[in-house]
């Protein structure tokens, strides 16, 4: 039996949640319900149904995964070790299946046509995963991400949302084109290899392709891209443009390697928390816009950080125990 009998606290409650504003005890409840209730899928779509507000499928699915991402914040992984974790979510039963292991994957037989089920997956913190798709098509999401899968039967093609970052290998059918939404930005294709990278608080949306052919479309432009290209979209100026790049410094955290090149010691230290579950802050003033060119390469936070002190003019703390990372400049 679900504690709230009306549909207005249960949508109260999860909106508080997902602004931040809910206490510790609605947090935990919130939590409770997707970890330990098998009947919250069937009592939130029954609720739905008898209520005035219906919401899309979409909807649903954003909402079941940004709680989630809420849980995750508040738990980062205290382990050195980069565990894979991957919540599987279906908008026909809100039901959880973790595959927790080390190189754990999430597999499902291809059908002869594509499934018209909706999809929603999302990983932690620290974590990867390789998830292979009904359509036969293989992505590997990166930390913090969440992805939305689903066939449109009215437009014929298989289409994903990502927020954050995915390495997509497509699966071909030209009968069934795929298309990817990140963002204002929608990569269009048929069946080739490439990255795509969204995180919500991220400047732009970068989509760099390393084999076959695609389509990035904006609002106002499109650009087709051959292999070593990259088209980067800024959210702020709406511009979409592409550049010839070298893939593999895009997609090296596939292989557990963070390469960067020109970036600003901001966007570092995001990748840093992502990769490792930890709060990075950055205590001198003006040092996040300092731009480093290098690769951390797989291992623990602490060979990373070793790298990224012997290289560089800065000094890192790292407090296991509140899984906190301060960066300095060996100036101050």
């Amino acid at each position: 039996m679900m504690p709230f009998a009306a549909m207005d606290d249960m949508k109260q409650l999860i909106e508080k949640y997902l602004r931040g504003d809910a206490t510790l005890q609605e947090r935990e409840l919130v939590k409770s319900w997707y970890e330990t209730d098998p009947a919250f899928g069937d009592w939130w779509e029954r609720e739905l149904r008898n209520s005035g507000m219906a919401m899309d499928n979409d909807v649903q699915q954003r909402i079941y995964a940004a709680i989630i991402h809420k849980h995750c914040e508040e738990s980062a992984p205290q382990k050195r070790t980069i565990w894979h974790k991957t919540f599987f979510l279906t908008v026909a039963a809100a039901a959880v299946t973790a595959a927790i292991a080390v190189g754990a994957t999430l597999s499902m037989t291809r059908p002869d046509a594509p499934s018209a089920q909706p999809m929603m997956l999302a990983t932690e913190a620290g974590n990867r995963s390789e998830i292979t798709l009904p359509d036969g098509s293989v992505v590997t999401l990166n930390a913090c991400s969440t992805l939305g899968y689903e066939y449109d039967s009215a437009q014929g093609c298989r289409v994903a949302h990502i927020e954050g970052e995915a390495y997509f290998e497509i699966a071909p059918d030209k009968e069934h084109p795929f298309v990817v939404v990140a963002d204002e930005v929608k990569v269009h294709c048929v069946g080739t290899e490439f990255n795509v990278r969204a995180y919500a608080d991220d400047e732009f949306v970068d989509v760099t392709l390393n084999d076959g052919m695609v389509s990035v479309v904006s609002k106002y432009t499109s650009h087709n891209l051959q292999p070593g290209m990259k088209a980067s979209y800024n959210k702020v100026t709406g511009q979409l443009r592409k550049s010839r790049v070298t893939p593999e410094h895009y997609n090296a955290w596939t292989q557990g390697q963070l390469r960067f090149n020109d970036e600003p010691l901001e966007n570092i230290a995001r990748a840093i928390s992502r990769t490792y579950g930890v709060k990075v802050i950055i205590e001198t003033p003006g040092l996040d816009s300092q731009r480093y060119t290098g690769t951390l390469a797989r291992g623990s936070i602490d060979a990373a950080l070793a790298t990224l002190v012997s290289a560089s003019d800065l000094n890192c703390r790292y407090l296991p125990d509140e899984s906190i990372v301060y960066i300095s400049s060996n100036n101050d």
